[in-house]
């Protein structure tokens, strides 16, 4: 039987992680969470979660998650890595613990087993969007800070970030050839053999880890980068870097703006009309109701 990993990243509202691991618990899935190392594992209960039909595993190397940071990506690998050390998955879903299923979980098995796409929906960076790699950004360093596009309004900070400007090279080398950098939404449903192929060429191109190791969101660039610059870009969607980040979202319901909105009830309607696979995000003590809802709707879909 096919199966599917979903992998989960996790730092926060333990009762909505339960809620997201119990929506998800199937037989034809199993569950990979990534706890941030910064938290105590224990305060999340998970080896008391009563799993009628999946498998739950807890991934066994943690991470210190910043937002922004190479950490992300060494998390989510550790979930690819582990995962693919324990079965064969047919497909391979990122999710954090904010998110909940929109699709019933017949409907996400039929449309992540039966298909080749990837997924994944991203562009190339080019013009201004290249100071995410072209400029550094110290998201841990000996002073406790963070330097960040945040306080280049500060002119002080802006010379100093100025002068640390790398002016990187717009490509790296991946297996010897040149490859362009992209960017994509960090969610998404990738194919087993592309997850295969992906952590071979990061353990080959230990170059790819270090050219992004001082970059903006590099969550958003690393697999992409490598994604889109192999045979499998051919299952997967082109954007343009100027789309809205929402519109590139290919399995996820969400709204970016200045802050990224919480969900509830009253956004019920948009989010089963668009026939996303996930809705991001909703929280303890705000979106019980819309979760509630979205239960009803997802028994009647597989009804």
């Amino acid at each position: 039987m096919k199966k599917i990993a979903f992998l989960i990243l996790a730092h926060t509202d333990v009762e909505q992680l339960h809620r997201l691991i119990y929506a998800l618990d199937d037989n034809r899935f199993d569950i990979y969470v990534h706890v941030d190392k910064k938290k105590n594992l224990d305060e999340f209960n998970l080896n008391r979660l009563l799993m009628k039909a999946g498998l739950l595993y807890v991934c066994s190397e943690r991470y210190e998650v910043i937002w922004g940071d190479i950490s992300i990506v060494d998390a989510t690998l550790a979930m690819y890595a582990q995962a693919r050390k324990n079965f064969d998955y047919s497909r391979y879903v990122t999710l954090s613990g904010l998110d909940y299923p929109i699709m019933s979980n017949d409907q996400l098995y039929s449309e992540l087993c039966t298909s080749a796409t990837e997924f994944i929906g991203g562009g190339q960076l080019e013009d201004r969007a290249f100071m995410r790699v072209d400029w550094p950004f110290f998201w841990r360093n000996p002073l406790g800070f963070q330097i960040s596009r945040h306080i280049v309004g500060n002119k002080l900070a802006y010379r100093i970030i100025t002068m640390l400007r790398r002016n990187k090279h717009k490509s790296l080398q991946i297996d010897g050839k040149n490859a362009m950098i992209y960017f994509a939404p960090q969610w998404h449903a990738l194919s087993g053999v592309f997850v295969k192929y992906m952590l071979e060429i990061v353990l080959r191109n230990p170059q790819i880890h270090s050219y992004f190791k001082h970059s903006f969101a590099p969550d958003e660039m690393l697999i992409p980068t490598i994604l889109f610059n192999s045979e499998y870009s051919n299952y997967a969607t082109t954007f343009s870097i100027k789309q809205h980040y929402n519109d590139m979202a290919v399995t996820h319901y969400l709204n970016y703006g200045a802050k990224v909105q919480i969900f509830d009830e009253k956004n019920y309607g948009d989010i089963i009309n668009s026939k996303k696979m996930f809705v991001r995000k909703v929280a303890s003590g705000k979106s019980e109701k819309l979760i509630d809802m979205l239960n009803e709707y997802r028994n009647n879909e597989d009804a």
